[in-house]
Formats: C-alpha cells, sequence, structure tokens
C-alpha cells in the first residue's frame, strides 16, 4: 500500500483509500450462517448488502472455475454466501 500511495503521489493522482475490512467482517457471517436480520450492518442499506455479496459470488464462482488449486475452497465458500436473500437476487 505504501508503494501504491507513494507511485500516485508521483503521478499527481488522489492517494487510493485503504481497504475497508467492515464488509470482510459481514460476509464472514453470512458465510458462517447468520441470518440476514441479525447482521450488524452498522448502517449498511439492505440492498447494498446483497449488491457487494453478489459481487463476491462472482468473484467466487471466476477463482472456482479458473485456479485449479482454489476449485474445492471457492466451491465451498460460493454455497455459503450465494444463499437466502443474495441467491434470490441473482435469480432470473
Amino acid at each position: 500500500m505504501v508503494r501504491l500511495t507513494k507511485r500516485e503521489r508521483g503521478l499527481r493522482l488522489s492517494p487510493t483509500r485503504r481497504p475497508d475490512p467492515g464488509f470482510g467482517i459481514l460476509a464472514y457471517l453470512w458465510a458462517s450462517e447468520v441470518a440476514f436480520d441479525d447482521l450488524p450492518t452498522h448502517g449498511m442499506a439492505p440492498g447494498d448488502f446483497v449488491r457487494v455479496s453478489r459481487q463476491l459470488s462472482d468473484l467466487l464462482r471466476q477463482i472456482r472455475d479458473g485456479v485449479s488449486e482454489l476449485r474445492e475452497d471457492a466451491m465451498t465458500a460460493l454455497i455459503s454466501v450465494d444463499r437466502g436473500v443474495v441467491a434470490a437476487q441473482g435469480a432470473g
């Protein structure tokens, strides 16, 4: 991250903000089968949670299909994330 920030400054670009671990915690809880209504979203809109979870599901599919040594882990994670309201939004 430090090298990226230095390069951005050298090119007179706005620095990229640091990663926010907040969604990672929500994704972990969701994958651990915490009910949607029980997630501590701290102001994140339900639609935003579903949208970002759909993006995570798409990423896990790409890993499953493209990285053979991670296929089983990605599939396990995908099954855990792509459930309930997240899976329902992907239908259709």
